[in-house]
């Protein structure tokens, strides 16, 4: 799964911005990044794109025309790159995307955190440590897909040219105000919002020991670790992620997609095709019993991987572990196979003259189409 992750800012915050992305790198791989901007040169996502490289992730140039941000409410650390974080499902072709405020860093994987179920809600999101009514807009997990259909863009560009002189909390509260009932509440150690601390200490409100070190930690006040003399929690992490240079980040592991059949048959159909235009995928072939010369000539290939009398157990392993089941198998069904991979919520690929089951799970392919079952599956993600 690739994450999608949202940015917004001005070019007065590039270094913010890197440092965001090297802590998102340095514990996750396989995203695709958005800077929604209107200033940044062509030349700054090229330089930082080389890095990303590495890490099977590209950064696009999200650009927004629209100049009405500029004239909305501002406060002393939030600028009008705060609503920019609008256009998202309009600059954004996904329908899932984590917006990130560029004051954040991150400490684990965000892949937990983008799996989270909003289908009947606009966001996720944290609530906010001070104002306890509203969430904090620093991180959002955003369903565009009712953002679009809500039209909630022009409805949240018309609130904030409505109340430009009325908000005292920027976009944050213009969010609110429009999804107040349509909002997700996360857990705090999606949003540590660290430096709030100086603004409840005075009254009287208990401070936040930081302990474990939170998934994402957001400098939300205007105590920034990078101003000078400000005393705010963790200052030295995000320095330790501003000081890390891209070199010693290293390069993920990648694991190939994994592909599946049990069978008691050597007649598998097309499998020496599917071996050969499939390189970057591991095709597990596993039997109870002892396989024929025909299926152990398969290893031949480099993606193949032979499970000769294979254990229940080690069926049960790789049904969990791949991406998706094939189908392709001659003769009767082995163990229940199909019926489990579905309950797995596995995809399945199957010839029309190999097919077990009739289920929506299942994707038919006439033997003579092999080509457009080569690319269904080729649409499971990206490989390296």
């Amino acid at each position: 799964m690739r994450l999608i992750i949202a940015m917004g800012a001005d070019f007065n915050y590039a270094d913010k911005v890197e440092t965001l992305i090297k802590s998102i790198m340095k514990h996750n791989s396989s995203c695709d990044f958005y800077l929604l901007n209107q200033d940044y040169p062509q030349e700054w996502f090229r330089f930082l794109n080389k890095h990303l490289e590495r890490f099977d992730s590209k950064i696009y140039d999200a650009k927004v025309t629209n100049q009405s941000v500029h004239d909305y409410q501002t406060l002393e650390h939030i600028n009008y790159a705060a609503y920019l974080r609008y256009f998202i499902p309009d600059l954004i072709k996904e329908d899932k995307v984590l917006y990130l405020d560029t004051d954040i860093v991150i400490t684990g994987s965000l892949l937990s955190l983008f799996q989270t179920d909003i289908t009947d809600y606009a966001l996720a999101a944290v609530r906010d440590v001070w104002l306890k009514h509203q969430f904090n807009s620093g991180v959002m997990l955003i369903n565009s897909l009712f953002w679009r259909r809500e039209n909630l863009t022009q409805k949240l560009l018309d609130k904030s040219t409505q109340m430009i002189s009325q908000t005292s909390n920027g976009d944050q509260e213009i969010l609110n105000l429009l999804l107040s009932q349509k909002w997700l509440e996360l857990g705090t150690e999606n949003n540590a919002q660290v430096g709030m601390n100086i603004v409840l200490q005075p009254a009287n409100m208990p401070g936040v020991i930081y302990h474990p070190i939170p998934l994402v930690v957001h400098y939300a006040s205007d105590q920034k670790p990078w101003i000078l003399y400000t005393s705010t929690p963790l200052r030295e992490l995000w320095w330790d992620y501003y000081a890390l240079d891209w070199a010693e980040i290293p390069s993920p592991k990648f694991k190939p997609k994994q592909l599946f059949c049990l069978t008691n048959s050597d007649a598998l159909e097309q499998i020496e095709r599917l071996l050969e235009e499939l390189p970057d995928y591991e095709i597990h072939i596993a039997a109870y019993a002892f396989m024929s010369p025909r299926l152990k000539s398969l290893i031949t290939y480099p993606n193949c991987r032979l499970h000769n009398i294979v254990l229940a157990t080690i069926v049960e392993d790789l049904i969990q572990d791949m991406d998706a089941y094939l189908d392709i198998n001659y003769g009767s069904e082995v163990d229940n196979i199909i019926s489990r991979s579905i309950e797995a919520g596995k995809p399945i690929f199957a010839f029309s003259e190999t097919a077990h089951h009739q289920d929506k799970m299942i994707q038919q392919f006439e033997v003579s189409n092999v080509q457009d079952m080569i690319k269904q599956i080729r649409c499971l993600g990206n490989t390296k």
